[in-house]
């Protein structure tokens, strides 16, 4: 496995546990305890992965800006 192919496992993983997360958040918000490190912490997390995945949504758009732009380079 390649390291790209790592990097796709390591975010299908990370993306598993984000309803965990997310259901952990909700019941320590749910018994008052939303201002505790762990619920900071948690927050934290979910706010890493909610960016990792807006950017892979627009990944694939950013390769093929950056592979025309390199095109109109080598023509110019």
């Amino acid at each position: 496995m390649n390291d790209a192919e790592n990097d796709n496992a390591d975010k299908e993983i990370i993306t598993m546990y984000a309803p965990i997360f997310r259901q952990k958040l909700a019941r320590l918000e749910a018994h008052g305890q939303q201002d505790t490190t762990e619920a900071d912490e948690l927050r934290t997390v979910l706010s890493r992965i909610d960016r990792a995945q807006t950017f892979a949504e627009r990944e694939p758009t950013i390769i093929r800006h950056e592979t025309n732009r390199h095109r109109e380079h080598q023509a110019a």
